[in-house]
């Protein structure tokens, strides 16, 4: 089995070590699971990385709130898109005050964090996801200038999308603004979805 359907189910259970670690086994292949609206809690991402093979995991929609450790995710090294959307996620973070994220998250391009409540410290947050080329930080509560460097330090990213935030504009290293407006690629090779709210 390679892919693996659970969305929209009630899976307390989940967290129970053993059924996980049985599951996680039995899967060994497994590369892609979706547990989208089936009520997972922050407790059980450090279960869900024995998924060693996964590559694409879905959480969007689920009861992940407030701060999120990020070395809660060790053992996906494979793992290329990461879907936290739709959550209450307020902050996310490396245990001991470590830049440098898990080494289970080295390969990951895709990271959807939409719909949730981060502000605009998450950016320096991300500057380690060297691999990371789709971010999407729409509907969170980003607000004011952006610094540009903080998006620059994300050497590969290509898309970038802020829409249905509060941002005013972006400013660069010596403080003038970088204005860009809406489904304009900018000068940094990555095309970034702004829309302004008044």
């Amino acid at each position: 089995l390679r892919e693996l359907y659970l969305s929209d189910n009630y899976i307390l259970s989940w967290g129970e070590a053993h059924l996980s670690m049985k599951l996680s086994s039995c899967l060994t292949k497994l590369e892609v699971l979706d547990l989208s609206g089936s009520y997972i809690e922050n407790s059980v991402l450090g279960k869900l990385s024995e998924f060693q093979s996964l590559k694409r995991l879905v959480l969007r929609g689920n009861s992940l709130t407030g701060h999120i450790q990020l070395n809660d995710f060790p053992g996906f090294h494979n793992l290329e898109e990461l879907d936290l959307s739709e959550n209450r996620i307020d902050s996310l973070g490396i245990r001991n005050g470590s830049m440098r994220w898990s080494t289970g998250l080295t390969n990951l391009e895709v990271l959807d964090l939409g719909g949730n409540m981060l502000n605009s410290s998450i950016l320096p947050n991300l500057r380690s996801l060297q691999s990371l080329k789709h971010l999407v930080l729409r509907m969170n509560k980003l607000e004011g200038q952006i610094e540009v460097q903080d998006i620059e330090a994300i050497k590969n990213l290509e898309v970038l999308d802020l829409s249905y935030n509060f941002i005013t504009g972006f400013v660069n290293n010596d403080g003038a603004y970088v204005i860009y407006r809406s489904n304009l690629c900018s000068t940094i090779n990555s095309c970034i979805f702004v829309t302004f709210k008044c």
